[in-house]
């Protein structure tokens, strides 16, 4: 706390806060998928590429 005069007084807080992630972000659950060559050259217009892709979530958290 600090007076600047004697009618006016400047306070100040520091906090670090640390919140839970969102639900969503918990499930670790993964997930692959397999695209055939001819279903690729099919979508060839929406970038789609032949193979294995997977995504999922953080199991760390």
């Amino acid at each position: 706390m600090w007076d600047a005069t004697d009618d006016l007084v400047i306070r100040g807080a520091i906090a670090k806060v640390v919140s839970c992630p969102d639900y969503i972000d918990l499930v670790a659950q993964q997930r692959i998928t397999y695209v055939l060559g001819e279903w690729a050259e099919d979508r060839a217009a929406f970038n789609e590429l032949p193979g294995f892709s997977g995504s999922g979530g953080n199991k760390n958290l």
